[in-house]
């Protein structure tokens, strides 16, 4: 069966379709299937590409790459980028989708469609997030039922689609870089191990992926467990203002002859997608307590 052809313009503002974030991956399959459907698509960046115009290179069809601006969340380039692009496919209709949290656009000055694909990941809906739905140009998506229910209990109506994985990636894996994973990350075929995938970066006092109160518990964990391995996937500097890992492995007592980090090398260039899914298939158990 063909699929269905759909006709419009797509800009999405978020982090670039080649960025390694969850927010890039995400762009990257969406991007990918509105070209397939027939959309033309712009990725407007707020993060990876800066400083010149450029084009992304789909297995359907390029589109168009639009770089961030002077704010930190380039909400003061999004409506002349997309009034740029959108201008280019006059007869189409249009919109922007936001694939990020909305709270950053409340400057936002523009007055055309918006479909706000929106997380909602706290206990009660944040008085900014609300502000930004409620304009009447903006028809919120949700990516959880716990979000569509927070919308509804203040008169929001939203459409809930969830986040998509690539199942042809995401699989049991056995092997990272030719070598199974174990053997890669010099972790005992019998050893219980504990893998934490997390950004190691904080706002102020607030460490959101609970860096120091996962490490304390695991280390608790060990005393009665002798053959737990940890394995954190994370920047192990302090560089994005989080914690210097080294130092607060050896506060709580843990030692480099059971702890793994990533190798920073490798990460500067980017971890491929199959190698995460390996670490992910060696893991007895993913520990990912957080704050929200």
């Amino acid at each position: 069966m063909a699929k269905p052809t759909l006709r419009g313009v797509v800009s999405i503002a978020s982090n670039s379709y080649n960025t390694a974030t969850g927010y890039g991956q995400q762009v990257k399959q969406l991007a990918d299937r509105m070209v397939r459907s027939g959309l033309k698509v712009a990725n407007l960046s707020n993060y990876g590409l800066e400083g010149s115009l450029s084009e992304i290179r789909t297995p359907y069809g390029p589109i168009a790459h639009y770089p961030r601006g002077y704010k930190p969340f380039s909400d003061d380039v999004i409506p002349v980028w997309h009034e740029h692009f959108a201008g280019q496919h006059s007869k189409l209709p249009a919109a922007v989708l936001t694939l990020f949290d909305v709270w950053v656009f409340n400057d936002l000055q523009f007055d055309g469609n918006v479909l706000a694909w929106v997380p909602l990941d706290h206990i009660t809906l944040p008085p900014n997030v609300q502000r930004f739905l409620m304009r009447g140009n903006v028809s919120p998506i949700t990516m959880s039922p716990h979000g569509q229910r927070q919308l509804e209990a203040v008169g929001i109506d939203s459409t809930y689609i969830p986040h998509g994985i690539d199942m042809q990636v995401m699989k049991p894996t056995q092997s990272a870089f030719g070598v199974l994973t174990r053997e890669y990350l010099s972790v005992p075929e019998d050893a219980f191990l504990v893998s934490m995938v997390a950004a190691n970066k904080a706002n102020g006092l607030v460490h959101r992926k609970a860096v120091a109160e996962n490490l304390l518990a695991f280390s608790l964990f060990r005393q009665d467990h002798p053959d737990a391995y940890l394995y954190l996937h994370m920047e192990p500097s302090n560089a994005f203002g989080g914690f210097n890992l080294p130092a607060l492995l050896k506060r709580v007592g843990l030692t480099d002859e059971f702890v793994r980090v990533l190798n920073t090398d490798v990460n500067r260039l980017g971890y491929p997608a199959e190698a995460l899914a390996a670490f992910y298939t060696a893991s007895d158990v993913l520990l990912a307590a957080n704050y929200g």
